[in-house]
């Protein structure tokens, strides 16, 4: 969990997975403020148990971090992150050569994506697609190895703020990727959304890139947020993006990096697995 600001949850467990992850380096507490909290936060054994906290914090539960609070201990910058993510989300992913772009008929079920063969497959959809009633967004893989998806969803809202009735629904041959707790190479890139993006019901599958928004659910979310801020009561299991990222354009070295390295930095991430 990497969060630019204060950190404000009551009986949290924090990095509480067996599962390996690549984003979160040496620390799997992050916060660049001050942690207040209700009934004290557990700090699983995801990695090796430490923590960098800029301001203050209570007590941990056990099993409790080593916490380090020198500048030094940050081997990140939230500013570089908001830079590189921003560019990436508004400039890079909409910009990608061969992009397709997908609409839907009418139907009683989901509004599928379904990609045939190895490669990264990048789709620019509306965003009306996302706030239909009982209707999902849908993206079907055969491999989670070999296939990488992009849904860049466009178009501006009213008041440049999304509600998506039914969230988005992952499957890997068949079954939900919410049952595989592990890696997935799907994102989906809401580009220069900057009001709030709210999932009322349904399920939340995939990688949510919106640097920008306001991120806002009561449900689980089976993935990673890279997004401006987090509100609702909502859970985040940590099944990380997996996949690669199609960079076409040109940009600042050193703020892709983090990118290519695989999106390092998370402005509002609650990395949050329980089990």
């Amino acid at each position: 969990m990497a969060v630019n600001g204060n950190l404000n949850t009551s009986s949290a467990p924090v990095d509480s997975s067996p599962l390996g992850n690549p984003y979160t380096d040496e620390y799997g507490l992050i916060v660049n403020g001050n942690i207040t909290n209700g009934g004290g936060m557990t700090f699983g054994s995801g990695s090796a148990g430490k923590a960098w906290i800029s301001g203050t914090y209570p007590a941990f539960n056990a099993p409790a971090p080593t916490v380090s609070t020198s500048v030094s201990s940050l081997d990140f910058s939230f500013a570089t992150a908001a830079t590189s993510l921003d560019q990436l989300a508004g400039t890079t992913l909409p910009g990608s050569t061969g992009a397709t772009t997908l609409t839907f008929g009418n139907s009683n079920g989901n509004f599928v994506v379904a990609p045939s063969g190895a490669g990264v497959f990048v789709y620019n959809v509306a965003y009306t697609y996302l706030t239909q009633a009982n209707q999902a967004l849908e993206v079907d893989l055969t491999s989670t190895t070999t296939q990488t998806v992009i849904v860049n969803v466009t178009g501006a809202p009213p008041g440049n703020n999304l509600t998506s009735s039914s969230g988005t629904v992952v499957k890997i041959n068949g079954s939900a990727e919410s049952q595989t707790q592990g890696a997935v190479p799907v994102l989906f890139n809401f580009e220069n959304l900057s009001g709030t993006l709210s999932v009322t019901s349904g399920t939340i599958d995939g990688t949510y890139l919106a640097p920008k928004a306001t991120f806002n659910t009561a449900d689980s979310v089976n993935g990673q947020l890279f997004v401006g801020s987090v509100t609702g009561t909502g859970e985040v299991h940590d099944d990380y993006f997996s996949g690669s990222l199609p960079l076409t354009a040109t940009p600042e070295p050193a703020a892709m990096s983090m990118c290519v390295g695989g999106l390092l930095v998370v402005f509002g991430l609650l990395r949050r697995r329980q089990g």
